[in-house]
């Protein structure tokens, strides 16, 4: 039950790509050869030649979706494209992710999440199931390197950094390295006036054969940002209702519906 519990909430924090190429994780596998069938058409650039004001200019488009604000709200859609396991695949899947101070929301598909009054909620409308867990607390904000490590980062991780015009109003940044074993591909397209971005795809290395392009997943995101939330959605009451100090029955509208509840609140 942990493990899953563990999924909910990762997945909820994952939907913007926020892991921005694990910082100080994940290191290269030397040596490999370069696919002939890595599909870019970016020109590539010699390995040292890294511009200081384009990873400015990458890092002040990324923090634009780092919910570190005392109010924060992104809406959107997510498509994955797996070609090792279809069962992963989406297509134009809605989402709202909302915080203010520590309470958020995350809904997807049939699922709802709501991590606010001590309380985390998770429902699968399909299943018709509720979980209910401990508060997790406040997401932890994206705390970006200076850029000089991020330059050595970058270097290191052998990445390269692409800036182009997408169309008259748009551009694409993208952290580009066909051999890395985990993520090869890390785009944010935005508008050129505003630097806010649009939409992020990053291309996922499959673990098992991590320089098999063919197996590479494919994850988009369609981002609309705002600072506006629906303070109705943090109400875990919609849910559940406490009976006891540590007693829950679902909520009337949701009394068909399997209610789990973690040890942690028993």
């Amino acid at each position: 039950m942990k493990r899953i519990y563990k999924s909910i909430f990762f997945i909820g924090i994952s939907v913007f790509g926020i892991c921005l190429i694990a910082y100080g994780g994940t290191s290269l596998i030397k040596g490999f050869t370069q696919h002939n069938d890595w599909p870019t058409t970016a020109i590539v650039q010699k390995e040292t030649d890294i511009d200081p004001k384009l990873v400015e200019k990458f890092t002040k488009i990324s923090v634009m979706v780092n919910p570190s604000g005392v109010k924060f709200k992104v809406t959107g859609k997510i498509n994955i494209t797996n070609p090792v396991d279809s069962t992963q695949n989406l297509h134009n899947l809605g989402y709202i992710y909302q915080k203010q101070g520590d309470q958020y929301y995350y809904q997807s598909g049939q699922t709802e999440t709501i991590n606010a009054d001590g309380l985390l909620v998770y429902v699968d409308h399909a299943q018709k199931k509720i979980m209910l867990g401990k508060n997790k607390g406040e997401m932890a904000p994206l705390v970006f390197p200076d850029l000089s490590n991020l330059i050595k980062q970058f270097k290191e991780e052998k990445y390269q950094l692409w800036d182009r015009r997408t169309d008259k109003q748009y551009w694409t940044i993208s952290l580009i390295n066909p051999t890395h074993i985990t993520c090869k591909l890390y785009e944010l397209t935005y508008d050129s006036l505003t630097l806010k971005p649009n939409k992020i795809v990053m291309r996922l290395s499959n673990f098992d054969d991590p320089l098999n392009n063919k197996k590479d997943k494919k994850v988009s995101f369609e981002i609309m940002t705002d600072t506006q939330v629906n303070a109705s959605l943090f109400h875990v009451g919609r849910f559940v209702e406490k009976k006891q100090p540590q007693s829950y029955v679902p909520a009337e509208k949701y009394k068909d519906y399997e209610l789990i509840v973690l040890p942690e609140l028993r």
